[in-house]
């Protein structure tokens, strides 16, 4: 019987966090397609001005290719542990 009430406030407890952990994944998508935004009318004005060269936006859905980004320090430190 105890443990039954155990796992129940247990699973209380997680379905709070998952909760919080949504709301708090909400709030980050209203902010990164806030900034987005921003960015994109920078670009914009960026494009309009004789000063500085054009480039395309980044959410520019016409290409089809995909930008990766990829961390070229991660092989230099693995290389570093395996010698060490």
């Amino acid at each position: 019987m105890d443990e039954n009430i155990a796992l129940r406030n247990e699973n209380t407890e997680l379905f709070t966090v998952r909760d919080q952990l949504l709301r708090d994944q909400e709030l980050l998508s209203r902010e990164n397609e806030r900034l987005l935004k921003k960015l994109e009318d920078v670009n914009s004005v960026c494009i309009r001005s004789p000063i500085i060269p054009a480039r395309r936006a980044y959410s520019d859905g016409g290409s089809r290719e995909t930008n990766i980004w990829t961390n070229t320090g991660s092989s230099t430190s693995s290389a570093i542990f395996e010698d060490g």
